[in-house]
């Protein structure tokens, strides 16, 4: 499995990450391709097993982009439920 390094801003702190769920898988990938067109970084993984989901997929993106984000899926009418996290950590529980 490969796990994401850790992302450090400049005083060299690991920049929080989130974890966004969705219902279903359809909304994961409508909210992938509508984070991507919007150049927000963002990556697809599976749903970790601390956090639980009815789709297994989730996107892992940076919390800089929360509002964005936010914004985004309010405007397309997509549902996510937002998980905090360390950047760093395992997105995955291995």
């Amino acid at each position: 499995m490969q796990v994401t390094s850790s992302n450090h801003n400049r005083n060299d702190k690991p920049l929080k990450k989130l974890i966004i769920v969705f219902n279903s898988t359809r909304e994961a990938i409508d909210a992938e391709r509508a984070c991507l067109g919007k150049g927000l970084s963002c990556q697809a993984i599976p749903v970790p097993r601390n956090i639980s989901a009815e789709c297994g997929i989730a996107l892992d993106v940076d919390q800089k982009d929360e509002s964005a984000v936010r914004a985004l899926f309010e405007e397309k009418n997509i549902s996510a439920y937002f998980h905090e996290k360390e950047a760093g950590t395992p997105s995955i529980a291995l």
